[in-house]
C-alpha cells in the first residue's frame, strides 16, 4: 500500500508498479505476487483515494464551517478545469483538503460556480444544504470571472447559498501579481 501511494503521490505510471515491487522484495520485504501488476496498483491507489475522500467528508460532516477555494487550470489536452479545495478547522488545527478536478462546462462564472459546486456535491457530498449552514467564504484569484461584483463566481454563490459568504482574493496570486508588477514598469 505504501509503495503503491508513493506512486500515486509522485505521479508515476501504473506500470512501475511491478518494478517498485520488485525493488521492495530484493531489499527483503515480502510480498503477495498476486497484487505486484498495473491492475494491483489501481486497486490500492482506489482504496487510498477511497479512504482520503471519506476524511474529507467526515471532517465537513463534524466541522463548524468551511471555506471553499478555487483556482482554474488547464490541461494538455487545452480542456479548462476548476481546482477545489476545502479548508476547515479540526480540534484547532486547520486543515486544508483537495476535493477533485472538475472540467468546465464553459469558462464564464455560471460554468465555475457549476463545476465548484458539482465538485462538493459528486466527490464529499456537500449539498446546498451543507453550502448554507456551513458555507463562511470563497478564496479565488483576483480573475473578474471570479471577482466581479455584480456576476462574479463569488456575488454568485452569495446569492445561491447566502450574504453571510465572503469572497477573498488568493493572496497567493496577490503576491504573483505584486511581484510581476515592478518588471512590467
Amino acid at each position: 500500500v505504501n509503495t503503491a501511494y508513493c506512486m500515486a503521490l509522485r505521479n508515476w505510471s501504473f506500470r512501475d508498479f511491478k518494478y517498485l515491487c520488485e525493488l521492495q522484495a530484493k531489499n527483503g520485504l515480502q510480498l503477495m505476487s498476486y497484487y505486484q501488476n498495473t491492475h494491483g496498483a489501481k486497486t490500492f491507489v482506489q482504496s487510498i483515494a477511497h479512504v482520503q475522500r471519506q476524511e474529507t467528508v467526515n471532517g465537513i460532516n463534524s466541522c463548524r464551517f468551511f471555506s471553499v477555494l478555487a483556482d482554474g487550470s488547464t490541461d494538455r489536452s487545452v480542456a479548462e478545469q476548476e481546482c477545489v479545495y476545502v479548508r476547515y478547522v479540526v480540534k484547532g488545527v486547520p486543515v486544508s483538503k483537495f476535493v477533485g478536478l472538475e472540467e468546465l462546462e464553459n469558462a464564464n462564472a455560471d460554468g465555475v460556480l457549476t463545476a465548484i459546486n458539482n465538485a462538493l456535491g459528486k466527490r464529499v457530498g456537500v449539498d446546498l444544504d451543507t453550502l448554507k449552514n456551513k458555507l463562511v467564504n470563497m478564496n479565488m484569484d483576483g480573475a473578474a470571472v471570479n471577482m466581479g461584483k455584480k456576476a462574479g463566481v463569488g456575488t454568485k454563490q452569495k446569492a445561491l447559498v447566502g450574504g453571510h459568504v465572503t469572497v477573498t482574493h488568493c493572496v497567493n496570486h496577490g503576491l504573483e501579481l505584486a511581484i510581476l508588477e515592478p518588471v512590467r514598469i
